[in-house]
C-alpha cells in the first residue's frame, strides 16, 4: 500500500541486519510501499555485503538511496544484463531474481535504479524513486 515513509528510516532499520554496513543519511520521505522498498534495499544490500568485499557505504538523499562497495566490480559483460530475471555472474550464488526484483520496485514507484562500476574498484547502486 502506497503512502508517504521516511526512506531514511527505512534504510536503517534494513542496514541494521548487516554490520558492516555504514549509512549516511538525509531525512528523507517518499510516497512508496514500506514491504516492497524493504525488500529492494534489502536485495541492495545482499549483493553489495555478498559481493562486495568489506565494508558497504549507504547514502540516502531525499528521494535517493546510493549503495556502494569496494568489490571487484562486475564483469563489463554482466553488467549489461544485471536486471534480467534468472540472470548471474559466474560467482553468484543467487537465483538472478534480485537486481530484477529492484527494478521492478524502482519502476512501480516511477523511478529506476542503475549500477556502475566505480573506477578503481566496487559497484554503486543508485535507486531513485
Amino acid at each position: 500500500v502506497f503512502g508517504p515513509l521516511r526512506l531514511d528510516l527505512l534504510v536503517e532499520e534494513v542496514a541494521v541486519h548487516y554490520p558492516q554496513v555504514t549509512v549516511n543519511a538525509v531525512e528523507a520521505v517518499v510516497d512508496g510501499d514500506p514491504g516492497l522498498l524493504r525488500r529492494a534495499v534489502s536485495n541492495l544490500l545482499h549483493n553489495a555485503t555478498t559481493h562486495g568485499g568489506g565494508d558497504v557505504e549507504v547514502t540516502v538523499y531525499p528521494t535517493t538511496v546510493v549503495v556502494a562497495d569496494h568489490g571487484p566490480g562486475i564483469d563489463p559483460e554482466v553488467l549489461d544484463h544485471v536486471f534480467e530475471r534468472f540472470h548471474s555472474g559466474s560467482s553468484s550464488t543467487g537465483h538472478g531474481l534480485g537486481l530484477a526484483i529492484v527494478q521492478w520496485v524502482a519502476t512501480i514507484h516511477g523511478g529506476d535504479v542503475r549500477i556502475e562500476n566505480r573506477p578503481g574498484g566496487g559497484v554503486v547502486a543508485t535507486l531513485t524513486l
